[in-house]
């Protein structure tokens, strides 16, 4: 709507927009994004009542469209300034890497379930999982963070940081229950190298392995 419509008009601003290409690109993005989520609710992933009632149904809706909304205004405000064509390649390509090994991370956790969605908790391997436990939850993230570094809008990054704030809520929750299911004592780290925070959960077997990148 924002993308295609007049809208800004009615906050006072007149006459035409001179549309970037990280503005288009940005449109495509965040729609495949949300294709693939469907797609992948539809075909890929099995459910159970337990973890997803259908409550959530009208939670989700309320929580992506309210943020769709507030980064689409300004992402396609008349006065939004873009990155440069190198940045805006580097984070669109690194977001869309991030949104190819999400859907694999997605086929390897179906593979988990029966269809009828029972399973219980097993633990994931291959890929990613064989270095994080939540992998998932760890390209979700990254694919938003790929989508700022090629945007660059206030709204993108307040959406970022309550994204990610859920989803490692979540992973906690299933890093603790995975945790009782494995004889790999598996670890959740937050640290910083070189000044610049670092957040993944890595199932880890030697503790001199932690020590050395901390120091």
């Amino acid at each position: 709507m924002f993308y295609y419509l007049p809208v800004y008009k009615y906050f006072g601003h007149e006459g035409e927009r001179a549309m970037h290409p990280v503005q288009t690109y940005a449109m495509y993005y965040w729609c495949f994004h949300y294709f693939k989520r469907i797609m992948e609710t539809f075909f890929v992933h099995r459910f159970s009542h337990a973890t997803s009632p259908l409550s959530n149904v009208f939670r989700n809706c309320a929580y992506y469209w309210t943020f769709g909304a507030y980064i689409a205004y300004y992402c396609n405000h008349p006065l939004y300034t873009p990155v440069s064509d190198l940045q805006m390649k580097i984070g669109f390509g690194f977001g869309v890497v991030c949104q190819v090994a999400n859907f694999y991370c997605h086929i390897l956790l179906r593979n988990l379930r029966s269809p009828s969605g029972s399973g219980g908790y097993q633990i994931p391997r291959g890929f990613l999982f064989n270095i994080v436990t939540c992998a998932n939850y760890t390209t979700e993230i990254y694919q938003w963070v790929g989508f700022n570094i090629a945007t660059q809008t206030v709204a993108g990054y307040v959406f970022l940081v309550v994204a990610a704030g859920i989803m490692t809520n979540w992973a906690l929750g299933k890093h603790s229950r995975l945790k009782k299911a494995s004889a790999v004592l598996p670890c959740v780290l937050f640290f910083l190298i070189r000044g610049y925070p670092h957040f993944f959960y890595m199932r880890n077997r030697n503790t001199e392995f932690i020590r050395s990148i901390l120091t």
